[in-house]
């Protein structure tokens, strides 16, 4: 039942992002722009419905084994006895690669957002400030990534928690939005995510 506190929904939203980046710089037509992201959202939520099925199918029969190591292990534990030294080392360097495409589209999203910010708040020029946030960004993150697996899972576990009601409430009222045309208040938005938000840590507290 270990699911790792996995942040697909957030990564997706990151890669929306990137997508409709790569449209705009392509000079797709909004037409054009929706079916691409059909496809690609189509084919993401097939992707991940497999491969976690796949995970949980192998999770059940590595049981045994699995209870003889510790949770950060499970992954490794079942590659190696699955697919052998070779097959095992080949799945371990696929997740690392898919764990390093999603990083840099997280990096790309989080240093776009920042510079925005200093260019409305300190009317700085973005591409001044871009090794700056980029370089930043790389050493909390390399330093994050060695607090050791409890710690970073009971920490993203509280993100989790807290925003995941948060973006699934803001994709329905945008969704609502775009179909029926009633436009809410933007501060009636803001009112729905604090109090949404305010309900998840007072649940997390108790």
């Amino acid at each position: 039942t270990e699911g790792y506190q996995t942040m697909d929904l957030l990564a997706a939203l990151i890669f929306a992002v990137t997508l409709w980046k790569i449209t705009k710089f392509y000079g797709f037509s909004k037409q054009e722009t929706k079916k691409v992201y059909f496809y690609a959202m189509t084919l993401g939520g097939f992707l991940l419905g497999v491969i976690y099925f796949g995970l949980g199918l192998a999770a059940q029969s590595h049981e045994a084994i699995l209870s003889t190591v510790t949770k950060d292990l499970y992954l490794n534990t079942m590659a190696y006895s699955t697919l052998g030294h070779v097959g095992g080392s080949m799945a371990c360097l696929t997740v690392f690669l898919a764990c390093f495409t999603t990083i840099i589209a997280l990096l790309v999203t989080c240093c776009d957002c920042a510079l925005q910010w200093f260019e409305k708040t300190y009317e700085a020029k973005p591409a001044r400030w871009y090794p700056f946030v980029l370089i930043t960004l790389i050493v909390l993150t390399l330093f994050s990534a060695n607090l050791g697996f409890d710690m970073i899972s009971s920490f993203i576990s509280a993100i989790v928690n807290i925003t995941y009601p948060v973006l699934i409430l803001l994709a329905i009222i945008r969704i609502a939005q775009h179909h029926t045309g009633f436009a809410l208040k933007q501060n009636l938005i803001n009112f729905f995510v604090l109090g949404v938000m305010g309900y998840q840590s007072w649940q997390l507290l108790n």
